[in-house]
């Protein structure tokens, strides 16, 4: 009879058995890695890809090819450019697997740190937490596999893990602290947003767990010297950067920009974490260890939102991070016993916490479902226009045809169609946007659009307009990719008509008038050099 009088177990600790956990995992893991594997690769990290290959075939960064962004993203892009081109394997391939291998590691040494908690109820929960990280980085990510935020989350995990061993007033192993530092040196060096999860974490043990100074703790001085470190050689090693920043910084700053309101009310994936910072208040765990993560994991998710909204941009990507990190919180509340069970309050936000948690899981689930069967799916392309495009440029190369150019505001007009395709790019940029930029008010205003003269251009302008004639000239594109203007009362950046205002230039119209039209496709004109460039 005292089996009966044996406490019943908690949900977390069901899912932290072997027997559960690990056909959980793998079911996991395969769901967010096929539908990638199966699918188009996200334009962002198509685009890095193409720049790490550029570079190790000698390519000039920042001056024979221009990214906004410090070269970190190219350097952590440049193993599977570097595979690819020694074995002949498909880079973008590599660069999933590679990333898996990221969440992979990361997941285990977080695991790791996650089992030192003290107390039998936290070590009990530690496997089903690694689940909820693993849901986060793998499933969740869909359209965010590869940004730059997806590679932040997985390469702090194990930081946020070394810090809730702090705040439960343990001391993390010296070796995985000094691994936990590193990573998450490194993910916070992808962006200067990104010190926000480090200034939030720090602050939260110095003030809330009485851990003391950050550089008492080994992961927590090595986040913050890895940046450090890393701006400091981008400054002695990257010249080039900085004198792009000058050129084009202020107006990337400038572009698509949002207010932070604006991405509150807006985007639905910014409600997640303020509804899971409210229920952190409402949902205490009853165990003080997971108690404490809890308020980490919250602290984060804030830091996360903030980070987001600091960029002023509303991208979904951006605000992934948070996203993740505030469902991982939300199923922390909703599998743990809590402090106050009993009253109404708890169980009214323990009932909508699940539910979120539930609809967020299986949406999530079945649109991985969705895309494993049918990855060609226009919804899944980088646009409805993508594989008719695609036929069109691999049947241009199979003919002879040279370099591709697309002309639009939109980076995944060209990737991953340049790497899908198979042929070279003649731009140094990714796309036109620095034209877009130089005209925002006027497009946003509704007003006729009037094209300036060289003399009334603004820096950023005529830079955009001589690289643009450079570029055409040294790449001799032979296949044009044009997005096709609308007319006002729609989206207002697509008022730009990209052929009229380089034909204004007499050294562009040159080279543009050795192009005739072959065809359209969607919202895009196809046209193919039929003269020598420059010819008149």
């Amino acid at each position: 009879m005292a089996g009966a009088d044996a406490p019943r177990p908690t949900a977390a600790a069901v899912l932290g058995r072997p027997a559960v956990f690990w056909p959980l995992a793998a079911a996991l893991a395969v769901a967010g890695a096929v539908p990638q594997f199966l699918s188009r690769l996200t334009p962002d990290a198509a685009w890095y890809l193409y720049v790490a290959r550029r570079v190790l075939d000698g390519a000039r960064l920042y001056v024979d090819v221009h990214e906004i962004n410090p070269p970190l993203i190219v350097v952590l892009s440049a193993p599977a450019a570097a595979v690819g081109a020694w074995t002949g394997l498909p880079d973008i391939q590599l660069f999933r697997a590679f990333a898996l291998l990221l969440v992979a590691g990361s997941l285990a040494a977080a695991g790791t740190l996650l089992r030192r908690l003290p107390g039998p109820a936290a070590r009990g929960a530690a496997g089903a937490i690694v689940l909820l990280w693993l849901f986060a980085l793998l499933p969740l990510t869909r359209d965010d596999f590869g940004q730059r935020e997806h590679l932040l989350l997985a390469l702090a995990l194990p930081y946020l893990a070394a810090a809730s061993l702090r705040g439960a007033g343990e001391r993390p192993p010296r070796g995985l602290a000094l691994l936990a530092g590193v990573m998450a040196g490194l993910g916070m060096a992808l962006k200067p947003h990104f010190a926000l999860l480090w200034l939030g974490v720090e602050a939260y043990l110095w003030a809330r767990a009485r851990r003391g100074p950050p550089w008492r703790r080994v992961e927590s001085a090595l986040a913050a010297a890895v940046p450090a470190l890393y701006g400091v050689l981008v400054v002695l090693l990257t010249p080039a950067y900085l004198d792009l920043v000058r050129h084009v910084g202020g107006a990337y700053g400038a572009y698509l920009r949002n207010s932070p309101l604006a991405i509150l009310v807006h985007e639905p994936w910014a409600a997640l974490p303020i509804v899971a910072l409210i229920a952190t208040l409402a949902l205490r765990p009853a165990d003080v260890a997971l108690a404490r993560l809890a308020e980490l994991l919250a602290v984060a998710a804030a830091a996360l939102l903030l980070a987001a909204l600091a960029q002023q941009k509303g991208w979904r990507y951006h605000l992934y991070p948070a996203f993740a990190t505030a469902t991982v919180l939300l199923g922390v509340l909703v599998l743990v016993p809590r402090a106050d069970a009993g009253s109404l309050g708890a169980r009214t936000y323990a009932a909508i916490a699940r539910l979120l948690v539930a609809g967020v899981v299986a949406a999530t689930l079945a649109g991985a479902v969705r895309q494993a069967a049918r990855p060609r799916d226009a919804r899944y392309e980088p646009y409805p226009e993508f594989p008719v495009l695609l036929d069109v440029v691999r049947a241009h190369r199979e003919r002879g045809g040279g370099a591709l150019l697309a002309l639009s505001n939109n980076l995944r007009a060209a990737f991953p169609l340049v790497n899908y395709g198979g042929v070279p790019w003649a731009s140094r940029f990714n796309a036109t946007w620095l034209l877009a930029v130089s005209y925002a008010p006027e497009l946003m205003s509704g007003r006729p659009l009037v094209y300036r003269d060289r003399a009334a251009m603004g820096p950023a302008e005529r830079f955009l307009n001589d690289a643009m004639y450079e570029d055409m000239a040294r790449a001799r594109p032979t296949l044009l990719v044009v997005e096709r203007p609308l007319p006002a009362g729609g989206n207002p950046v697509r008022r730009l008509d990209y052929l009229a205002y380089f034909r204004r230039d007499p050294r562009l119209a040159r080279l543009l008038a050795d192009f005739r039209k072959i065809r359209d496709v969607g919202d895009f004109e196809v046209y193919e050099r039929v003269a020598p460039s420059g010819a008149p």
